[in-house]
Parts: C-alpha cells; sequence; structure tokens
C-alpha cells in the first residue's frame, strides 16, 4: 500500500475543508423498540422458506413497498413517497401487497418476539426485493433475494453509475469508519468513493468486531447499491476479503505558510520497515524516530518565495 501526503505552500494559504455527513437512516438496531435478527434473507434457487425473526414493542405490517403521509400547515393529508416528514410529525404508512413470487405466513401483528416465514417457488432467475417492516413512523428494511447471481467485480466509479438495488462486489481502501457497531465506512478504488452502510456477517447480523477493518486495510465486499440524498452507498454488505495495511497514517493532508517550516508525519508501521519517494526539491526528511510504537517522521518545507502555490506529493510505502 501506498500512502501519500499532500503539501500546501503559498504566499496566501486558503484550505477548504470538505465536511462529509454520515447520513443518518432507520435501519437495524437503530429502531427503538424494533430489534431484527437478520436484514438479509435468501431463499434457495429449488425454491423454499427463509424466516425473519424480531422483536417488536408496537402493532407492525409488512409491506413490499411503501408510502406515507402526513398532515401540512393546512391540515391536509400529503401523500409521499419518501420515509423522511418534518420533525415532530405523525407519518401513517400505507403499504401495497407483497410481490407475488413471494408468500408470508403473516404480514401483521402486535407486540412481542415474533418470526415470519417467508416462501418462495422454484425459480432460474435471480429475484431481490426490499420488504419493509413498519412499526408507527418506523420502518426496518428487509432484502429477500433468490438464486443470487455471480458477481463481477466492479470499480466505485461503475458503482456510483449502476442502477440502485443492483448487486456490486468492489474492492478498495478503507478511508474512514463512521460507526462501529453497524459497520458503516467509507471504501475508495481511486475511481471514486462509496458509503458502506452496514457490515454483516455470514448470519446477517451485525458483528463489526469480528472482520479487524481498519482504515488503511484493503477490503473486498459485496451488496446491493441504494442512493441516500447525494450519497452512493452499499447497504449491509458481505465482506470477502480483507488484506491488512502494513502503513497507517494519521494525516494525509498538510496545509502551510510560505515560510520555511517544519511539519511531524504520523505512521503506525506494522511491518518491520518502511520506504518513501520524495521527488520535490523543497521537501526533505530530517529525521525518523518512533516515539511510544507510533513511526514520528519530521519533514523540512522549504520557503516558498514565488507568489503562487505549490504543491508536493511524498509516497510511503
Amino acid at each position: 500500500m501506498k500512502a501519500k501526503y499532500f503539501i500546501l505552500s503559498a504566499v496566501v494559504a486558503i484550505a477548504s475543508l470538505l465536511i462529509g455527513c454520515t447520513p443518518e437512516k432507520i435501519t437495524g438496531n437503530d429502531i427503538s423498540g424494533l430489534s431484527v435478527e437478520a436484514s438479509y434473507l435468501q431463499i434457495p434457487p429449488a425454491g423454499g422458506s427463509a424466516t425473519l425473526k424480531f422483536t417488536i414493542s408496537d402493532e407492525w405490517k409488512i409491506f413490499e413497498e411503501a408510502s406515507y403521509t402526513w398532515k401540512n400547515a393546512e391540515n391536509k393529508s400529503v401523500k409521499v413517497d419518501t420515509l423522511i416528514a418534518p420533525t415532530g410529525v405523525e407519518i401513517k404508512p400505507h403499504g401495497v401487497k407483497i410481490k407475488s413470487w413471494l408468500t408470508a405466513d403473516k404480514t401483521s401483528g402486535g407486540e412481542g418476539e415474533h418470526t415470519v416465514t417467508i416462501t418462495a417457488p422454484k425459480s432460474d432467475n435471480y429475484k431481490s426485493v426490499v420488504l419493509h417492516l413498519v412499526c408507527g413512523d418506523k420502518t426496518q428494511f428487509i432484502t429477500v433475494s433468490q438464486n443470487e447471481p455471480v458477481i463481477s467485480q466492479a470499480t466505485c466509479a461503475e458503482v456510483i453509475a449502476g442502477p440502485d438495488g443492483k448487486v456490486f462486489m468492489v474492492k478498495g481502501i478503507c478511508t474512514g469508519i463512521a460507526n462501529t457497531t453497524y459497520g458503516n465506512w467509507y471504501l475508495n478504488d481511486g475511481t471514486g468513493e462509496i458509503y458502506i452502510y452496514g457490515t454483516v456477517d455470514a448470519t446477517g447480523a451485525y458483528n463489526w468486531a469480528s472482520f479487524n477493518i481498519a482504515v488503511g486495510d484493503e477490503v473486498t465486499v459485496q451488496g446491493p447499491k441504494t442512493t441516500y440524498g447525494t450519497v452512493i452507498e452499499l447497504v449491509d454488505v458481505s465482506v470477502l476479503k480483507v488484506k491488512k495495511a502494513l502503513l497507517a497514517l494519521e494525516q494525509d493532508v498538510f496545509n502551510v505558510g510560505s515560510a520555511a517550516s517544519t511539519i511531524t508525519i504520523n505512521a503506525t508501521v506494522k511491518g518491520q520497515s518502511f520506504n518513501y519517494e520524495n521527488e520535490v526539491p523543497w521537501l526533505s526528511i530530517a529525521s525518523v524516530k518512533d516515539v511510544d510504537g507510533v513511526t514520528a517522521i519530521t519533514v523540512n518545507v522549504a520557503e516558498n518565495a514565488a507568489p503562487t502555490a505549490r504543491t508536493g506529493v511524498l509516497e510511503f510505502s
């Protein structure tokens, strides 16, 4: 793995930071009063059943799709196809029947522990649907698939350009971790970046610690695509492979002024050593020291007397 540091020096340095907002959606154990054992169910090609187990604190219904209504400022009912409503406004679900290729032994009930058996006949074709388990104003999404096809590896750019609902396999670097309960993190393969919204084990359970994924690791995942606002996501992915990074960096962007200065790059080196490449004449490595298990790399930045900004790159591997 190679890690890059970008260093900007200018007479007047202006840094513009893009703050990424992690989308907050109702799903999985996020829902107060609704706990689902698994949100991804598979039915074999020969036909059969899958069981959905959950514990709930109120009346519930299962729909293939759902739309919602609420009262607007004029106290008129407004029907929408989104799960987002104004804060403090009651949302009332209206559902349609489950897809014809699926049957369920029950689609509604009261509070308590429940097991719903979902059945489908033999199929030679791949089928997938997202069911909505609705409890009051809260919704849990349940993905049911049958005869899942062999998935070829795609790039992040292909995922971004691809249709929602399609299952993708993609390999890239973990660039940030947003949530360690459900496994929400960012994956970048150099062609683009996508948000991984939920990471599940073979049983469909959220078990983040078992994957041992850290920032900098190369990870191969598979899951269905969805778009949440402007964020491209793969939802409740399966982890196919994790290649641990030998070099992890605490910071990879530095902004400095035009005067000569010194910066310190902190890295965790998991191997015996590391290499670096420097083709920038105004950057030089001053020292490399180990401080409490962290490798501190001191870099000297020469003065920039030019009226324009400059950018330099150090590569560590």
